[in-house]
């Protein structure tokens, strides 16, 4: 009896607490049978929860990073047509740049020119 009085005080207290999904799961916290002793999820939907987290963190992280282009002086924003190859098929669509007035390399058939995709979601 004792050891089912503490198997459901440490699922109580599994269940009161939140587990921290960002840190690495350790060895011991899996059992033989893929179940986190910690949070009583199968490991493999642990795995993908952190995962999720991890690559919201790095978005959110890039997202309010520096602009690698401040550096660039680019000129006024212009519509381009982009053309893209998804599914085995070109997509064209209409996206807005802004460009560099000056050219960073050149070669014998190439200039090349700093641009910067304007978001479609910022005002």
């Amino acid at each position: 009896m004792a050891g089912t009085q503490e198997d459901l005080a440490r699922e109580a207290r599994a269940r009161d607490e939140l587990p921290d999904f960002l840190s690495a799961a350790s060895e011991n916290e899996l059992s033989d049978s893929n179940i986190c002793i910690r949070c009583k999820t199968p490991a493999k939907k642990r795995h993908a929860r952190e995962l999720w987290r991890r690559a919201a963190r790095m978005a959110r992280e890039q997202l309010f990073a520096t602009d690698p282009l401040q550096h660039v002086e680019l000129g006024e924003p212009e519509h381009v047509v982009r053309r893209r190859w998804i599914h085995n098929r070109w997509v064209e669509d209409i996206a807005e740049i802004r460009m560099s007035k000056t050219p960073f390399a050149e070669g014998s058939l190439r200039v090349c020119y700093h641009a910067k995709k304007m978001s479609s979601r910022c005002t």
